[in-house]
């Protein structure tokens, strides 16, 4: 009898410690999901909930590098002595999921912004947001480019990201391929640069208004194309309709039902700081979302940002307006704390920005310039910048060579290994090249040289 008992007693205590697992890791594990024990049992030790309010806002900072391995830059191999250039976040986009309401709203976040960043040796400089990712890779800091782009989100937007995830050209048209491609309408006709997955060489391909499937080269060139009246603005809306059609793609499939499967799968393709563990609540959670429930919005419209040209550089950026953009931090995730935070620190480096003189701050070359930076700038120092006025933008011209047999509604391509579409881009901004590739320039209507100036230490 007594071993009986003993038994009995040993059971129910394995089965209250499993249940006490249960109810306090569910909060971490499964969130929006959480397990709880009936009203009767929750008054024991350990069975109450962690916490009284619902799991609080999970944070992901999603992007796309523009890298491919075996090439120093995107288009060209390899030179002979040249280390692999690692990237920039050629894309970048901030999730906010809502575990108690299962909703989601994605943050589109240009990547000319002109904010300040990490500088790799624990200091703070300004630069285009897109540089803290290379910067991490290069100097083989602790967590990576991811890591530090993180870090410089939080410290300028106030947005405080949980996870971050990275998906360079490759892995990109890997995934998108495994979905069997993705099907997108299109709103208006473009022209596009389209790299392969292999190394034939890149091609133009016209996208027509419609309904299109997209492999994932194709997919990619659309998210990445940007020389029409809108820009980069624009092109934020082609990657969040992109990325949405493969959430719609992958929840038909049935990927977010075997979470683990998927990963063991493709997680050679992505770079991610999101623990094994609480792969299968995220996606518990992804899958709860309704199409309805995600909102898009993004930071690059002319209403929230200026329009820069550095002439020491010839760097294009895109400097942010406070007020403008904490209004759309606060809106987008629905918290009024992240709104003050971010006005907060905006105005700190861009005092002037909503005045007629230029935002205030600290040039320490641009990712552009980083190859061959310049001497930084002592305290006080005046340096120069170009602020050009907006000016009036034509509409996207007609491609200049389409296949007879095109029709409304399909596309075709329109050359191989042939150089990049010629739609000007907008004269209110000289775009910088990129690496190695012929500059791109439209003469500004008008523009005014204007002091920036360096702001004290902090």
């Amino acid at each position: 009898m007594f071993l009986g008992l003993l038994a009995v007693v040993s059971l129910f205590c394995a089965g209250y410690a499993i249940s006490v697992f249960a109810v306090r890791s569910s909060h971490t594990l499964l969130p929006g999901n959480e397990v709880r024990a009936p009203r009767p049992l929750a008054q024991f030790p350990g069975l109450a909930p962690p916490v009284d309010e619902p799991a609080g806002k999970i944070y992901i900072l999603v992007m796309g590098i523009d890298h491919r391995p075996g090439k120093s830059d995107e288009y060209q191999p390899q030179r002979p002595g040249a280390p692999e250039d690692p990237g920039r976040s050629d894309s970048m986009a901030v999730v906010g999921i809502d575990p108690a309401t299962k909703t989601a709203s994605l943050l589109g976040i240009p990547r000319d912004l002109w904010l300040e960043v990490p500088d790799g040796r624990g200091g703070w400089t300004m630069d285009r947001i897109n540089e803290p990712f290379h910067t991490g890779e290069v100097d083989r800091l602790p967590g990576g480019g991811g890591a530090l782009a993180a870090q410089a989100i939080t410290h300028n937007l106030g947005i405080p990201i949980d996870y971050w995830v990275d998906v360079d050209f490759d892995g990109f048209i890997s995934l998108f391929d495994a979905l069997g491609g993705i099907n997108i309408d299109v709103p208006s006709s473009l022209t596009a640069t389209v790299l392969p997955g292999t190394d034939t060489g890149a091609y133009e391909y016209t996208y027509f208004p419609g309904p299109q499937h997209l492999t994932g080269e194709l997919a990619l060139a659309y998210a990445r194309f940007r020389l029409d009246s809108e820009g980069d603005f624009g092109r934020m809306k082609r990657q969040q309709s992109v990325v949405l059609a493969a959430r719609e793609k992958a929840l038909s499939l049935g990927w977010v039902d075997h979470p683990l499967d998927i990963w063991q799968k493709y997680h050679a393709t992505v770079s991610t700081n999101i623990p094994a563990l609480k792969l299968a609540g995220l996606a518990l959670l992804a899958r709860q979302i309704r199409a309805d429930g995600i909102s898009t919005h993004s930071v690059g419209d002319a209403s929230a940002v200026r329009e820069v040209v550095i002439p020491s550089t010839g760097a294009a950026v895109l400097y942010p307006i406070p007020e403008a953009v904490s209004r759309i931090v606060g809106e987008t995730f629905g918290d009024p704390s992240l709104s003050a935070s971010t006005l907060t620190q905006l105005q700190r480096l861009f005092p002037s920005a909503g005045n007629s003189s230029p935002p205030q701050g600290t040039i320490a070359g641009t990712g552009a310039a980083k190859q061959s930076p310049a001497p930084a700038p002592a305290a006080g120092e005046v340096r120069n910048v170009a602020v050009v006025a907006p000016a009036a933008t034509s509409a996207t011209t007609a491609p200049a060579s389409v296949d007879s047999g095109g029709a409304p509604g399909s596309s075709q391509v329109t050359g191989a290994a042939s150089t990049p579409p010629t739609t000007a881009p907008s004269p209110s901004l000289a775009i910088p090249a990129a690496p190695a590739r012929p500059a791109i320039a439209s003469p500004a209507t008008s523009e005014e040289s204007l002091p920036l100036l360096v702001p004290p230490p902090h």
